[in-house]
């Protein structure tokens, strides 16, 4: 059994790049929104509880070249949509899949099993419990 036969390749990336603060946070935040409301993550409430608790580093989050693309402006771009650049990256690395409900048009955050696993040992390992 090869770990690299399951997981995208970029998978890690996002933990050794120069914005890794950003995604640590991104991460834990996107474990609690699991265990708030399991498998149905509004893509809207993530971005929210995120913009509330990272506001900070992702004032501070450094675009990337991978960041951009064609839709990507050339001014400074605003909390909203560095926030958004962050979800995207997650998309991009493996960590998430978005899916769009047609009645609505809302997105949600769907989680592969791999990434819920890793989820969970990154939570376990920043949280102040003692085991």
């Amino acid at each position: 059994m090869n770990l690299f036969n399951k997981i995208p390749d970029n998978f890690f990336s996002i933990l050794s790049s120069r914005n890794k603060n950003i995604y640590g946070i991104a991460l834990v935040t996107l474990y609690d929104c699991l265990s708030m409301y399991r498998n149905k993550i509004r893509k809207s409430d993530f971005l929210n509880l995120l913009k509330s608790r990272g506001e900070n580093e992702i004032n501070l989050f450094q675009i990337e070249p991978e960041d951009l693309d064609d839709t990507t402006l050339v001014t400074e771009p605003t909390l909203g949509a560095k926030a958004n650049l962050i979800v995207r990256r997650l998309v991009d690395t493996g960590w998430i899949m978005l899916d769009t409900e047609i009645k609505t048009g809302a997105e949600y955050i769907l989680l592969p099993s791999y990434s819920i696993s890793m989820l969970k040992i990154i939570y376990e390992f920043v949280s102040d419990n003692e085991a």
